[in-house]
């Protein structure tokens, strides 16, 4: 699955609750798109059954 998020950045507190969502729903995988608060700059998240939080991708 593909989220994308605008406006501002993921914060370290729903990192933790899309996780956990997307383990509740049976996902394989979750890729998030978003913008870094500070540059503007893209920015994306990535999740993976087992992990707590979605983490920063390349």
């Amino acid at each position: 699955m593909v989220m994308s998020v605008s406006g501002k950045d993921v914060c370290g507190y729903c990192r933790g609750d899309v996780a956990a969502a997307a383990e509740k729903a049976g996902l394989k995988s979750l890729l998030v798109n978003a913008f870094d608060n500070e540059t503007g700059l893209p920015k994306t998240y990535y999740w993976q059954p087992g992990m707590k939080s979605l983490k920063e991708g390349d």
